[in-house]
């Protein structure tokens, strides 16, 4: 004979589920949140130093003063002023403007502009002639302005 379930029992039943179901999955996201948190955490024990910070090792480690590389750039004291500042976040144009006064060899730029979130692309017109400026020791921001210019890409300032 076969056993009649009421609604009562079910209902009974379903709270029973729901409540078991709510604890244990309280517990698992509990868990993976602090599990998360943990990691997180021991990542952010590794971020790199800032583009300012980069910079100015660059400057120091290079012997140049502040003047002589935001001259070299062709960029205003201002905006140079403002770039030092790890809060500031530099275009790329000036990121690059930069590290070309720097003369920086096309590594260290990579990694200079990476710091302020950018790349050099193979996609991008001026970032190969860019490119193939610095790998042929082409420095002065004029020079490269004139090729940038013939092939119609954007200027430094």
């Amino acid at each position: 004979m076969q056993e009649h379930i009421s609604r009562e029992d079910i209902s009974d039943i379903y709270d029973s589920v729901k409540a078991f179901v709510n604890e244990h999955y309280r517990i698992v996201f509990n868990q993976l949140s602090h599990d998360y948190y943990e990691h997180i955490e021991e990542l952010m024990k590794n971020v790199e130093e800032s583009f300012a910070v980069a910079l100015l090792g660059y400057i120091d480690a290079k012997g140049l003063s502040d003047p002589e590389v935001y001259r070299r750039a062709h960029m205003d004291k201002r905006l140079f002023n403002k770039i030092k500042n790890p809060e500031y976040h530099p275009s790329k144009k000036n990121a690059l403007a930069l590290a070309i006064a720097l003369e920086l060899n096309l590594e260290e730029i990579k990694e200079l502009i990476s710091r302020a979130g950018y790349s050099l692309t193979c996609s991008d017109k001026r970032d190969i002639i860019v490119a193939y400026c610095v790998k042929n020791g082409e420095y002065d921001i004029l020079r490269i302005n004139s090729i940038l210019y013939a092939f119609g890409e954007q200027l430094f300032d």
